[in-house]
């Protein structure tokens, strides 16, 4: 297996030293524009990307957010896509752990707090108050398309009411469609896999 570039083979390659290497690619001040912009070519070509575990390590931070997600619901792939979007902007990186038939919602949680995230976001949860309580005492906890979780988790939920009453036409009731988890409504018109539909009296019970 071909040997990681580091900051000294990037250094040696550009004719620099290595703490002007480090000023470049901590975008720091210290580095005339032509030079920065030589190590940076430099780098590319070998392939060099700063070793985010060591930068970690010396800040004592992950900065990564766990996310669990249902596999069999394709609406979370699109929150997960969101949560990528947001969290790149603000500087964390995203782990996410699915939740499955085989694999519990605790498993998923615990498998997230040991690669160190540092906060959690949890898709439609179905554990109890107390023991989302329970992980918000190691890290912040949001859930997500569910309120009812206690004092101490934050949520964000939709209001199915409101959504029921947006998709009715001008002239009278309309056809809605509804997700059997009940999370997401939308026109009839291009039904979503896996949703079912009905019709004015909203959601079944």
């Amino acid at each position: 297996m071909q040997r990681r570039p580091t900051l000294m083979d990037v250094a040696q390659a550009a004719g620099v030293s290595r703490a002007l290497v480090s000023i470049v690619m901590r975008g720091a001040p210290g580095a005339a524009e032509t030079t920065r912009e030589r190590v940076l070519t430099v780098a590319r070509d070998l392939g060099y990307r700063p070793d985010s575990r060591a930068r970690l390590l010396r800040s004592s931070r992950t900065r990564l957010l766990g996310v669990t997600f249902h596999g069999s619901a394709p609406f979370h792939a699109e929150i997960v896509d969101a949560v990528y979007a947001q969290a790149a902007e603000r500087g964390y990186e995203v782990v996410l752990s699915a939740v499955g038939r085989s694999r519990s919602e605790a498993r998923a949680i615990d498998g997230l707090l040991d690669f160190g995230s540092e906060a959690l976001i949890v898709i439609a949860p179905s554990l109890g108050i107390r023991e989302l309580e329970r992980y918000s005492g190691r890290v912040p906890v949001v859930s997500l398309l569910r309120d009812d979780v206690g004092a101490f988790v934050d949520s964000i939920s939709s209001d199915d009411r409101a959504g029921v009453r947006s998709g009715r036409t001008p002239d009278g009731p309309g056809a809605l469609e509804y997700c059997p988890c009940r999370r997401w409504i939308g026109r009839l018109g291009r039904a979503a896999p896996g949703c079912f539909s009905a019709r004015d009296d909203g959601p079944p019970a």
